[in-house]
């Protein structure tokens, strides 16, 4: 079992550091499909229960304390422009689109400041003025506040929008808790406590009953996809994960089958799950430290030289062996090929900055077609 692990996100653009900040969302990866003369939209986030429209919150944690960080003030964007409220709604380019969500207080300068911890998509992402298609990303930046330092950070969230193609299978990972006052979401903020995860299941981009399919569900461990046992697996598609089952930071996968036998493979997602209360943590220590590439440069790469530490910021030398995993949005391994990357299951021994090794590439970004998740893993 690893001692501790850390996911990241490399994206075309984003800002990380000593504080590591990611955006969930409630139900999962979020797309929305359009017809041919963009009049209707799947799934219909204006048809949606309530405790179905997508939540995504932003969830901030720190190499250097246990639990999670809880900022001054939460600004949200599109592009360069920004998402204001009034009374909780959208106004402006974004009127209607969105509420605020888990709103908090800060005192900024011995004023009160209140903002929204968390976005809801109440109505769908469409029309002419933010466009039907093309990816519609969502921006969170953060103030925080560590020891008297003023900080910035941010994290970025893609909604995928597409013409409607055909009758796809899709299914995403979401809280299954969602809705309910006393979920904690995709991340543990407490000993002892717990998150469901629910496999949601889709076809055409509508929402299919689960009772006909069957789910397999997978934990990552040491860089290698282990099929959790029967007992903890549920014909609804749910599973619970308690907070002891993780170190820092867990990714789990779920596979649908059409077949009891599970020979016909119709879809699968993975969902990571944050754990705020352990006491080691990984600091990545990547280069570049903005963990950036840029579309068109080939040669860019983003390497790692990372090590475990307390949350007081005590490096611990006895771990210095390290599994890197990279992945797209369904759960497929992208570093396979040692003479391009630090593959996948094997472990490398790091014991300082100048042992940095090479996991992402440009092509892994341009075979993803996007954002790819980069989960490293100490060994016991």
């Amino acid at each position: 079992m690893s001692v501790a692990a850390a996911s990241r996100s490399v994206k075309f653009v984003m800002k990380a550091g000593t504080y590591f900040a990611t955006l969930q969302c409630s139900t999962g990866d979020v797309w929305q499909e359009w017809n041919d003369d963009y009049t209707v939209a799947k799934p219909d986030f204006e048809r949606l229960a309530a405790k179905d429209k997508p939540v995504v919150t932003l969830v901030i944690t720190s190499s250097r304390s246990v639990g999670e960080v809880l900022p001054k003030n939460v600004r949200w964007y599109h592009g360069d422009a920004e998402i204001t409220f009034e009374n909780g709604k959208s106004t402006g380019t974004f009127a209607g689109l969105f509420e605020g969500a888990n709103e908090a207080t800060a005192i900024v300068d011995g004023k009160t400041v209140r903002y929204y911890r968390g976005l809801k998509i109440v109505s769908n992402l469409g029309n002419n003025r933010i466009g039907y298609t093309g990816a519609f990303i969502i921006r969170a930046v953060a103030e925080v506040e560590y020891g008297g330092q003023k900080d910035t950070i941010s994290a970025t969230y893609t909604v995928q929008r597409y013409k409607q193609t055909g009758n796809a299978w899709r299914v995403t990972i979401g809280d299954g808790n969602r809705g309910n006052s006393n979920s904690n979401g995709l991340a543990f903020f407490d000993k002892g406590q717990t998150v469901k995860l629910e496999a949601l299941l889709y076809k055409n981009s509508s929402p299919v009953s689960k009772g006909n399919y069957f789910f397999k569900w997978h934990k990552l461990d040491k860089g290698t996809w282990k099929p959790l046992s029967m007992s903890q697996n549920d014909a609804r598609g749910v599973i619970v994960v308690k907070e002891s089952d993780i170190n820092t930071y867990g990714e789990y996968k779920v596979e649908v089958y059409e077949d009891a036998e599970m020979s016909v493979l119709l879809c699968s997602d993975i969902q990571g799950v944050v754990d705020a209360t352990d006491p080691l943590d990984i600091v990545p220590n990547p280069t570049p430290a903005n963990e950036t590439i840029i579309e068109g440069d080939e040669a860019a790469v983003v390497k790692y030289a990372p090590c475990v530490a307390s949350r007081s910021g005590v490096v611990i030398g006895d771990y210095t062996k390290f599994y890197f995993t990279v992945l797209d949005a369904a759960g497929v391994p992208l570093n396979t090929d040692e003479s391009e990357s630090a593959v996948m299951g094997k472990a490398y021994t790091i014991t300082g900055k100048a042992d940095a090794v090479t996991v992402v590439t440009h092509k892994m970004c341009a075979q993803a077609q996007g954002d790819v998740s980069v989960t490293i893993e100490a060994e016991e």
